[in-house]
């Protein structure tokens, strides 16, 4: 029964490698198909710049600081680029002696924006900049919500609707869905 079980584990570790294998493609950009991860997985790994216990782990410097172009929101503003630059010292020394249990998600995640509430004015533009990292969403669920509900919402007849419908009636149709399932909870 051992071996078994044995050929059993390693037939099915077996089936995963391709798995493994596509996901590190995808990740380092050595994939034949058009989409790659690159470019995500660098804006997670810069996203790390506002996890205040990897600022006390590792440090930052004014080359990250630059880095952080590559991310639309901050490349498109030099202005706040340029104001990170300028605040970097403020926001490295700010989290001294800050530690963090980063077993419980939601704990680390309350931790996190409890620190950047009460510490905001001690860091200057970094602040800003934390708002706009926070309102990142870390996978395309949320577009992929919407466009369900405009399949469901509108046929293809519908297609030269106004915007202004369109935009009220997906207004609508989340609030109400979002009032549906606190009444169920309660």
């Amino acid at each position: 029964m051992h071996g078994k079980l044995s050929a059993g584990f390693h037939e099915i570790v077996g089936d995963l490698n391709p798995a493994f294998a596509y996901l590190e493609a995808r990740l380092t950009g050595t994939s034949q198909l058009v989409c790659s991860c690159v470019h995500s997985d660098e804006i997670f790994e810069l996203l790390q710049l506002f996890d205040l216990s990897f600022i006390e782990e590792n440090g930052i410097t004014a080359a990250h600081v630059a880095r952080l172009e590559v991310i639309v929101p901050f490349g498109a503003r030099s202005v706040l680029m340029a104001e990170l630059q300028r605040d970097l010292q403020l926001y490295v020394a700010a989290p001294a002696g800050f530690t963090i249990d980063k077993g419980d998600v939601e704990d680390f995640t309350a931790a996190i924006h409890t620190w950047w509430k009460n510490h905001a004015t001690e860091v200057g533009a970094w602040s800003e900049a934390a708002k706009i990292a926070f309102a990142m969403a870390p996978n395309s669920a949320g577009a992929e919500l919407v466009f369900s509900m405009l399949k469901t919402l509108f046929g293809s007849n519908q297609d030269s609707a106004l915007a202004d419908f369109i935009r009220g009636s997906m207004m609508l149709h989340y609030n109400n869905s979002k009032r549906a399932s606190e009444a169920a909870k309660a």
